[in-house]
């Protein structure tokens, strides 16, 4: 969101620059001439030489604003939502009415701590790592790594299609927000 707004200024500036709404003055070192519009992107963390942007204009490290998730200001999913929205639906046939893999996600308050538990197939390594996408079998067999990590079978869902971006995501945001109840 701030690298958004970030752009957004940018382009602010630029059109007024461009339409000649800023007069000249002289720049902070008093060596040249310059304008508001280049106070306005040094202000914004753009570099005047290669005008690539050097930091965020509120001082925060965004650097990282695209990698992950990308959903930080997004609150972290419960188990309920985890579980109504990824588990039962595109689990469910296999793991609650059936109990395949020895893996039983029926949703009923015993859930979370069935999924913190040791995965059998990839032992010691618990189901769900809170916190923790590469130590969460669970994630693994989901993103289709689990044999990297000692695994065994195929991915899941296994003959159904694969999670949807939205369950994928809120299955993630679940797992890196410390898999809350």
């Amino acid at each position: 969101m701030a690298r958004l707004l970030h752009a957004g200024r940018l382009v602010a500036l630029a059109c007024l620059a461009l339409a000649g709404c800023f007069p000249s003055i002289p720049r902070g070192n008093g060596s040249d001439a310059g304008s508001l519009f280049d106070v306005g992107l040094a202000d914004l963390g753009v570099d005047f030489d290669t005008g690539l942007t050097t930091a965020p204009p509120d001082g925060s490290d965004d650097a990282n604003a695209g990698s992950g998730s990308g959903h930080h200001d997004l609150p972290v999913p419960t188990m309920a939502e985890v579980s109504a929205s990824v588990l039962v639906p595109a689990c469910g046939d296999c793991h609650i009415s059936q109990t395949l893999g020895n893996l039983w996600l029926e949703p009923n308050a015993a859930l979370r701590d069935r999924l913190l538990a040791s995965s059998l197939q990839a032992a010691p390594m618990p189901l769900v790592t809170p916190g923790d996408l590469d130590a969460s079998y669970l994630w693994r067999k989901v993103e289709g790594s689990h044999l990297t990590a000692g695994g065994l079978g195929e991915a899941m869902p296994l003959g159904r299609a694969a999670l949807t971006e939205a369950q994928t995501d809120l299955l993630r945001r679940w797992i890196e927000g410390g898999a809350p109840p």
